[in-house]
């Protein structure tokens, strides 16, 4: 598709609903003989008209291929990067990442952002195995406001995340304190039993 025809197809088009859904993914952190810390980060469900993007390429490969890929949703602030900035010349995304190991170049699902001043297009999306139909357009002004409060989003569940963190701190600190006393006390009633 030529430029001149991308923009003749946009310009007939309405606009598209996007919704930027965050959630929180529970990682292992490390495993210490008292057990296994865990550490949160957060990914990105990307909605369009209602409809996961993830869940969209997949139908689309389905339809072009026979069978679809998996995809995963990518870690939010990695998504809110791509998300902005765009212009007319348009830049490169991956919005979504490997379902395995959470990596976006693992999976490579691609697209293109341009923005003017009027809608925010998406388009030209492509993956190693297939060429998608996609061509989003979202009013300018709608879709900053989704990105900005997305931002704010996640500024407030990291922060909230920071506290809570610090709360399994202190109580990770106490479980091992308790732990290394209960040990202290075992060793101190085995010697006074060899003792005694």
């Amino acid at each position: 598709m030529t430029d001149t025809e991308r923009d003749q197809r946009m310009t007939d088009k309405t606009h598209d609903k996007l919704d930027l859904v965050i959630f929180r993914n529970i990682e292992e952190d490390w495993v210490e003989e008292w057990g296994s810390r865990t550490k949160f980060t957060y990914s990105m469900k990307i909605m369009i008209n209602e409809k996961d993007l993830a869940e969209l390429a997949k139908e689309e490969e389905e339809r072009k291929r026979g069978q679809g890929h998996g995809y995963g949703h990518a870690e939010a602030s990695w998504v809110l990067r791509q998300l902005k900035g765009a212009d007319e010349g348009g830049s490169d995304f991956d919005p979504l990442c490997c379902p395995s190991c959470g990596e976006p170049a693992c999976c490579t699902f691609w697209g293109r952002i341009y923005s003017d001043p009027d809608a925010v297009r998406w388009t030209e999306f492509v993956s190693r195995s297939c060429t998608y139909d996609f061509d989003f357009r979202f009013e300018k002004e709608e879709y900053d406001r989704k990105v900005t409060d997305a931002e704010r989003r996640l500024e407030e569940l990291e922060e909230t995340n920071r506290d809570h963190e610090r709360e399994i701190e202190a109580l990770w600190e106490k479980k091992k304190r308790r732990k290394e006393w209960a040990k202290r006390i075992e060793r101190r009633n085995k010697r006074q039993h060899k003792g005694g």
